[in-house]
């Protein structure tokens, strides 16, 4: 279970759908804010995700203060429900790749399927206090392995400092529920807080904790190092 959170965590993404993003793309980065505006972020401020957006994270366990590694997503495809990633750990040989739906929610990896969806993107509207329930199943070489019962809500606005700059950020709690499909003794927690930016159309911050048998099994934060589009 562990290994299946920290895939998550690093493969899974946010961003927004194409029909809310009404605003030009521009190749310059958003300039970094001291304070958040009293307006807040917006989906109508979501920059248009196209071929060659990339972003670049570095990984830390939170439980030993350890770096664990260093990945960047970029956008290989974009079609007009689903947008293709592919994701550079660094020292790999080769990327992995991710599809997600145009909120960000992933789709599939190379190891997994969710149907219809992880349901860790955003949502249609991303007002404090907004929530949204999904229910997934988690797929892999054709059997259906975990069930998902999902629950997000937005906490409220923050600013967020990575090495990226600082940004005026939309933060959301999702709380996945694991059993076993065909063992529903297996079980455990995943709660995910995300730091989401419609300005640079992707996530700065995302911290990940598992839980079993009501303990913490890993705790895991990547931070945006930087951004941009080919």
């Amino acid at each position: 279970m562990k290994r299946l959170a920290m895939f998550g965590l690093l493969l899974a993404g946010l961003s927004p759908m194409a029909a809310i993003a009404q605003t030009p793309a521009s190749d310059a980065k958003p300039s970094a804010i001291q304070q958040p505006p009293s307006s807040g972020p917006a989906l109508s401020d979501m920059r248009p995700v196209a071929v060659g957006d990339h972003w670049t994270y570095l990984s830390r366990d939170n439980l030993t203060g350890d770096l664990t590694g260093e990945f960047t997503q970029t956008v290989t495809d974009v079609g007009n429900t689903d947008v293709s990633v592919s994701v550079k750990f660094l020292g790999a040989a080769l990327p992995a790749f991710c599809v997600f739906d145009r909120l960000w929610n992933v789709k599939s990896t190379n190891v997994a399927k969710f149907e219809p969806n992880d349901g860790t993107g955003v949502n249609n509207t991303m007002k404090v206090n907004d929530s949204w329930n999904a229910k997934a199943s988690d797929i892999r070489s054709s059997r259906t392995l975990w069930k998902r019962v999902e629950t997000s809500k937005v906490i409220g606005e923050e600013s967020v400092t990575t090495d990226a700059g600082t940004f005026n950020a939309i933060k959301y709690e999702t709380v996945v529920n694991i059993r076993g499909a065909v063992d529903p003794a297996q079980k455990a927690t995943v709660t995910t807080t995300t730091w989401w930016v419609p300005e640079i159309n992707h996530w700065v911050k995302r911290s990940e904790k598992t839980f079993r048998d009501k303990q913490v099994k890993s705790n895991w934060t990547v931070e945006l190092t930087d951004y941009g589009r080919s």
